[in-house]
């Protein structure tokens, strides 16, 4: 690379603890690059939660910012963290999702036209609970995303400061989905999403409480997705139809064999019944997001 690149992580947080995932970076960043041109900061925002203050130095620039308008909204959050920085490429990047060590080698693949998903790898702590394994098999799967409807999440996201320009903003204050919207909007102006299978990084899964929760906030937004890209009255049909049919057990199979989790017959039994149950907590969800102001 012959020309100085700068790159901003832009890392959203609310009452978390960034030693680990900043300790990855840093490890990443020591162990890729040498040269002088490559520079990187990184940007973590808080929203409204305790403040992470760093013990350390890093191998980075660091800055620690706040949002303090949009509560609960770690988009807003997103979005405070581009305005303060003025780089070639913007990496969106879960407090929760840790960069295995080479990860930052692959910012020699992106190409300005391109926006650039990672592979999320699953991991658990503690008990292994139904929620976990659920989460492990069926969630962020970037790469069927990508290839069914042209969408990604910012568990792990990459674009290019003309693609900002280009795209705008994430829409300020929603919970959920906005990167979904956002994603979309850019393929629709004409930007490529790439999954990029190499790009890791391991996040930590959802117990079955946690889970629970996080599939009611993210349905509760769903209504404003599909009303957005004009597929609402099929998509509430759809999910209307889904609330009375049980998930598709070859399906749950199949998707766990694709990310080498094993299951036992019971583990198997359980992760259908908790399917048909995030199905009806998705529907209440829907339910909600319709109505709220």
């Amino acid at each position: 690379m012959s020309e100085r690149l700068e790159y901003s992580i832009i890392i959203p947080y609310f009452n978390d603890d960034l030693s680990e995932v900043l300790d990855a970076i840093d490890e990443s960043y020591k162990s890729c690059f040498t040269s002088a041109n490559v520079s990187l900061n990184v940007v973590c925002v808080n929203n409204a939660g305790k403040e992470f203050v760093p013990i350390k130095k890093y191998s980075f620039e660091l800055s620690m910012i706040n949002e303090t308008e949009n509560i609960n909204s770690p988009y807003s959050a997103r979005n405070r963290g581009l305005e303060s920085s003025d780089s070639d490429w913007y990496i969106f990047l879960d407090a929760t999702c840790f960069p295995a060590s080479e990860w930052l080698r692959s910012i020699n693949e992106f190409k300005n036209n391109n926006i650039y998903a990672a592979n999320i790898e699953f991991y658990h702590k503690g008990k292994r609970t139904i929620g976990d394994i659920y989460d492990s098999i069926v969630n962020i799967n970037n790469q069927k995303k990508i290839e069914h409807s042209g969408v990604a999440t910012t568990a792990c996201l990459a674009v290019s400061k003309e693609t900002v320009n280009n795209v705008g903003l994430f829409k300020e204050g929603v919970r959920s989905g906005g990167d979904i919207l956002w994603t979309s909007r850019a393929t629709s102006l004409g930007f490529n999403i790439v999954f990029l299978s190499d790009w890791k990084v391991r996040k930590a899964s959802r117990d079955t409480k946690n889970l629970l929760k996080k599939q009611f906030r993210v349905a509760a937004g769903w209504f404003n997705i599909w009303k957005v890209n004009g597929v609402l009255m099929s998509n509430l049909t759809k999910r209307l139809l889904l609330f009375f049919l049980p998930p598709n057990p070859f399906f749950l199979l199949r998707q766990s064999k694709m990310r080498n989790i094993k299951l036992s017959a019971y583990d198997k039994y359980r992760v259908f019944v908790f399917g048909w149950l995030l199905r009806i907590v998705s529907m209440v969800g829907i339910v909600y997001g319709i109505f709220k102001k």
